[in-house]
């Protein structure tokens, strides 16, 4: 489409999108006092509103009809589109009757559309030029439209896809690195990620087997900490031996007896007959301390 010839200078640089919503008088013949005259009649007020005009559409339909030279035994399909007085005539005859055939369009409409331009008969509303202008503009940018428009459709699914990737990628680091993360910020004195847990780590309550000190005492025993004790006398330390305490774990005694917490193993090395598992230990257990400070 040659804008240059179809639209005035100021509209000749727009897009064809653009144009479709430009005003009436954008196109060339079509002055301000002929579209406000559309306006009055139709509420015309865009190139688009002209292009979708429902009564030259019909108006083109009827002429088509007319000149195709076809037998039409009724103009049934067009009882909606005509005025009553016109459904028995033939496409021809309504072709060349007035525009307030059509249903709809008023007397006034008619004469508001004859000082506009010129328009007598429902062929003249057919074949106006200027509606012929807007219906091209209008299919041409709706083809345009859907050209450009067609990678835009999948710019939100881009995006999302790109948030998502980024995601996954976040997580995949996150599950490598957590590891190393966790050993950091957990770590005590230098002490691997292994040494963080029983005897010395997080804890659960838990029944306990009676062991040779507390023979027929059953009690409560917390995983990684010592049995809550009926009471009773604790032996004295003497020498290179150690009398466990409530609240104590091998950590708590490797640190006080031998001035670091990596010594616990070989406590429990060392009493391997009294220590049956390293995360239960009794109070009034008397342990041997390889290594005393």
């Amino acid at each position: 489409m040659d804008l240059n010839k179809t639209f005035i200078k100021s509209y000749q640089d727009k897009r064809l999108v653009d144009l479709v919503d430009a005003p009436v008088e954008a196109i060339q013949g079509v002055s301000k006092k002929d579209a406000e005259l559309l306006n009055q009649a139709f509420n015309v007020k865009t190139v688009r509103d002209l292009a979708e005009l429902k009564y030259s559409l019909w108006a083109r339909e009827i002429c088509e009809l007319a000149d195709s030279g076809a037998k039409v035994g009724s103009m049934a399909p067009f009882k909606d589109k005509l005025d009553k007085k016109y459904e028995k005539k033939t496409p021809g005859a309504i072709a060349k009757a007035p525009i307030h055939a059509l249903q709809g369009i008023s007397k006034k409409d008619a004469a508001l559309m004859d000082v506009a331009f010129h328009i007598k008969t429902v062929r003249d509303l057919g074949e106006l030029k200027y509606i012929k202008i807007a219906q091209m503009t209008l299919d041409q940018a709706r083809m345009d439209d859907s050209i450009t428009k067609e990678p835009i459709k999948w710019k939100p699914y881009l995006k999302w896809g790109s948030v998502l990737f980024l995601v996954i990628i976040a997580v995949l680091i996150l599950v490598f690195l957590w590891p190393t993360i966790h050993r950091s910020t957990g770590s005590r004195q230098g002490i691997s990620e292994i040494e963080k847990f029983p005897p010395y780590g997080p804890a659960r309550i838990t029944e306990s087997k009676q062991g040779p000190e507390t023979a027929g005492k059953t009690q409560k025993v917390r995983t990684g900490k010592v049995a809550q004790p009926a009471p009773e006398t604790v032996e004295p330390d003497n020498g290179q031996y150690y009398t466990v305490k409530k609240a104590d774990t091998l950590w708590d005694i490797s640190k006080e007896q031998t001035g670091t917490i990596r010594n616990w193993k070989s406590i429990y090395e060392a009493n391997k007959e009294k220590i049956k598992d390293p995360q239960f230990i009794f109070p009034g257990q008397r342990l041997t301390i390889p290594g005393r400070k």
